[in-house]
């Protein structure tokens, strides 16, 4: 929960002065103050309503005092709780690039790995394909003689294979 102490603060009534106002002025009319001076009216009811009026402001004043007070607490739980955000943003981004470094260290190990299992392939290919292209012509230079001789006439043919006396 954000600001729970300023949550309690704002959590007092607060009372509005101007139905009590109200109250107090259709009290004054309903007074039967007919015989009296304008200057004696206005002491009278100042008189008569000084105790609630100055019990009002003195509310209104504590009032005034509370909610400063509220503000104050809601300021400092709001750059504490500020405070704490940024600690974590921190913490989470130092995190990550933490995890992001050891991703690209891994991700260097595993290409090196693979370059290596690249020229590793490329090589027996190569290998390979050597010993494939020796036997190959091998077999092309078998292949020319057999077709040389058998364009020989059969004296010359069967002379070469020793089977003619």
């Amino acid at each position: 929960r954000l600001f729970p102490k300023a949550l309690e603060c704002g959590a007092r009534s607060s009372i509005s002065i101007s139905p009590i106002l109200g109250v107090v002025i259709a009290i004054l009319m309903c007074l039967d103050t007919e015989t009296l001076s304008p200057k004696a009216k206005q002491n009278y009811f100042f008189s008569l309503f000084q105790d609630q009026f100055l019990s009002i402001l003195e509310y209104l004043m504590e009032e005034k005092e509370s909610i400063q007070v509220c503000e104050k607490i809601t300021k400092e739980e709001s750059e504490e709780l500020l405070k704490q955000a940024k600690a974590e943003k921190e913490k989470m981004l130092e995190e990550f690039r933490q995890l992001i470094q050891f991703l690209e260290k891994r991700k260097n190990r595993l290409l090196t790995q693979i370059e290596a299992v690249e020229m590793e392939i490329a090589g027996k290919r190569d290998e390979h394909m050597a010993k494939l292209s020796e036997e190959l012509a091998a077999l092309q230079n078998n292949i020319q003689e057999i077709e040389q001789k058998l364009l020989q006439p059969p004296s010359e043919f069967l002379k070469v294979r020793g089977l003619q006396k």
